[in-house]
């Protein structure tokens, strides 16, 4: 903006025209240069918030794939407690059938010594 001359001297109470025309050109390029500082802050802003934007896509994401990896982990530990539980069946089954066969084995032994014991005194 063009400096301004001088207005006619006129009584303004004692106040320098000069000094109040430099005051108002220092107002005026503060004003210039608090625009362009207003520029800056809202360039940061707009550059802060594609920044918050992308994180927070990056959370959702990272979120999507922690609940995948649970529901993943809780299939596997209710698949594996299934198993688990088949084993155990299995396993008590197969016990019991070593638990009836030693005792056939028990009663077989018991019917040979039996049978020795027969002989044995036969002689």
């Amino acid at each position: 903006m063009p400096q301004m001359a001088p207005a006619p001297a006129a009584d303004l109470g004692g106040v320098d025209v000069k000094q109040l025309l430099e005051r108002v050109v220092a107002m005026q390029g503060d004003q210039e240069k608090g625009g362009a500082d207003a520029k800056k802050a809202q360039d940061e802003a707009a550059r802060l918030r594609r920044q918050v934007e992308a994180l927070e896509r990056e959370i959702k994401d990272k979120d999507a794939k922690l609940r995948e990896a649970e529901g993943r982990s809780s299939s596997l530990e209710a698949n594996s407690k299934i198993s688990l539980a088949e084993t155990q069946a299995l396993a008590v089954k197969e016990t019991t059938a070593l638990r009836a066969e030693l005792e056939d084995t028990r009663a077989a032994l018991g019917r040979v010594k039996a049978q020795y014991q027969e002989t044995d005194e036969e002689r």
